[in-house]
């Protein structure tokens, strides 16, 4: 699963682009002027992991220089990332790890 994830990033944003933080956690620099061009490539990310069978929780933020800081975009991404994991699991309860 981590391989697929890390290849369809990588796909998507570039092998120069994509670092693993650690276990199964992954940031993406994209540099690009255009939001447009960056939310395709989120929703060209969904897509290829959609096509290999895997789901992952994804945040991501766009800002451009001297609006956001990187800690800003940072927490942006990691909001978005529990709302997407919050939103997979209220769609599919049968999937909710056991604690």
């Amino acid at each position: 699963m981590i391989r697929d994830v890390a290849g369809c990033l990588a796909e998507v944003f570039g092998t120069e682009h994509v670092f693993r933080l650690g276990g199964d956690e992954f940031l993406s620099v994209g540099i690009t002027g255009r939001q447009s061009v960056f939310e395709t490539n989120v929703r060209t990310l969904r897509l290829l992991l959609s096509a290999k069978g895997r789901s992952a929780s994804l945040g991501f933020a766009f800002g451009n220089t001297g609006k956001m800081t990187f800690e800003q975009m940072q927490k942006t991404a990691d909001a978005q990332m529990y709302a997407d994991k919050r939103a997979y699991y209220e769609s599919h309860p049968d999937r909710r790890r056991r604690e």
